[in-house]
C-alpha cells in the first residue's frame, strides 16, 4: 500500500523548473521504482575520510546497476573458509 500523498512532480518528471534530483525521483515515482539516496556530510570526520566514502559510494552504485543489468546471469559464490553454516 502506498502512504505517500500523489505528487505533482510525478506528472511531468521532466519539468525543466525541477533540479536534477527531483527530477529523477520523479521519474522513479512514476513508473514505480524505488530510488535509494546516499547522503553523506563532507568533511565528517576528516575531509580524506569523507572523499573516500565518496568514491566508495559511486563504486557501490555501479555494482549496483551493473547486478541489475546482469541479474538473470546465476552467479556461485566462493565459500569462505571457516564460513559459519546458517
Amino acid at each position: 500500500m502506498n502512504l505517500t500523498p500523489a505528487s505533482p512532480l510525478a506528472a511531468n518528471p521532466a519539468s525543466p523548473a525541477l533540479s536534477p534530483g527531483t527530477q529523477v525521483l520523479a521519474a522513479c515515482r512514476a513508473e514505480g521504482r524505488a530510488a535509494l539516496i546516499g547522503y553523506l556530510p563532507v568533511g565528517f570526520p576528516s575531509v580524506e575520510v569523507s572523499i573516500e566514502a565518496m568514491v566508495a559510494m559511486v563504486l557501490m552504485d555501479q555494482a549496483l546497476r551493473h547486478r541489475a543489468q546482469c541479474g538473470d546471469v546465476g552467479t556461485i559464490t566462493p565459500r569462505i573458509p571457516g564460513q559459519i553454516d546458517g
